[in-house]
């Protein structure tokens, strides 16, 4: 699908692309076992939460630290499970809240964001047994007690966008309730990387591209190959709960996805999506110029990051009106 954004980056979106070209400098290593504490210092800062409408309240959910996010006068019927990304090792509530907040504010969605155990203390499957049990929690509660939802979406970046989909797939294995409609951004949906858009994006990709080295494209001893060590640690990475583009899509939810030309992880959204369309899959994918890895997650700092969360409201609008 083309995206009707400008050609040149905003000057907004030029500045966060130059931080991130000044994170990266510092750890070039991140995608290995010995860059996991560097990772999670940079993006694990405390973030201060802004005055305004949307209010962020600390919880607890299914064991773990969660944050709700909705405006006062939020519909708590309709909710969305934010399952932040990070490589499955990095990240949480802190770094991932701005899209979130964003996103509640302009859909008037209850949102609630897990803090799921990472890797390579808890390798696969913890994170997403954790998500899954969020989501259970999610479809019968509120803060205010149980009550059930009418309507569930659930949203993901890189990693997340992977437990998201690996979420849906097990919840349809099991005959569960599944969400009315994924978010996908920068889906990590292929763990054996080994897509063309690996080594003609490893220059362009500003985020994912210094770290490739450790996603075993290229000669490192297996223990500090990331996907070997830290996240699977052995467990056979062709699974459809750790790559879900080897998932069977018949019966899978409606989904928006959202990734950009110039990033590593190009052509695991577009496989994925062509296999989601052949199985008869209600999809909408936007493949974006120059925007680096998962840029929505900056919420209301970019033009282009607002335009992307903007059509995500599209997205849960139709879905809920159908």
């Amino acid at each position: 699908m083309e995206v009707n954004v400008a050609r040149e980056p905003s000057e907004e979106f030029k500045v966060i692309e130059s931080l991130i070209r000044e994170a990266m400098k510092l750890g070039p290593d991140f995608g290995t076992r010995k860059g996991v504490e560097l990772a999670r210092a940079v993006f694990n800062q405390p973030v201060e939460v802004p005055e305004g409408p949307v209010k962020v309240i600390p919880c607890e959910v299914a064991g773990r630290p969660a944050e709700w996010i909705a405006r006062e006068d939020a519909d708590p019927a309709k909710r969305i499970l934010n399952i932040h990304g990070g490589g499955f090792t990095a990240c949480g509530l802190n770094s991932h809240r701005a899209h979130a907040m964003r996103l509640a504010d302009i859909s008037g969605a209850h949102v609630l964001t897990v803090d799921y155990r990472l890797a390579p203390e808890h390798p696969f499957p913890a994170g997403l047994e954790d998500c899954e049990a969020a989501y259970d929690w999610l479809r019968e509660n509120t803060l205010e007690g149980a009550n059930r939802a009418d309507r569930v979406f659930v949203m993901g970046d890189s990693a997340g966008g992977n437990l998201t989909a690996a979420l849906a797939l097990k919840l349809k294995d099991q005959g569960k309730t599944l969400p009315d409609g994924l978010i996908l951004m920068s889906p990590v949906m292929d763990l054996s990387y080994s897509s063309k858009s690996w080594e003609e994006n490893e220059k362009s990709d500003i985020l994912i591209g210094p770290m490739a080295r450790g996603f075993g494209q290229h000669d490192l001893p297996d223990e500090e190959k990331f996907q070997q060590s830290l996240y699977l640690q052995g467990q056979d990475g062709h699974q459809p709960y750790a790559s879900p583009l080897n998932g069977d899509l018949v019966g899978f939810p409606p989904f928006i996805c959202v990734a950009s030309d110039v990033e590593v992880l190009r052509d695991d959204s577009i496989h994925f999506v062509e296999k989601a369309r052949a199985a008869g899959v209600d999809v909408e994918f936007q493949l974006w110029p120059y925007v680096y890895h998962v840029w929505p997650v900056a919420g209301e700092a970019s033009p282009e990051a607002r335009q992307a969360i903007d059509a995500f409201k599209v997205f849960i609008d139709r879905i809920c009106a159908a």
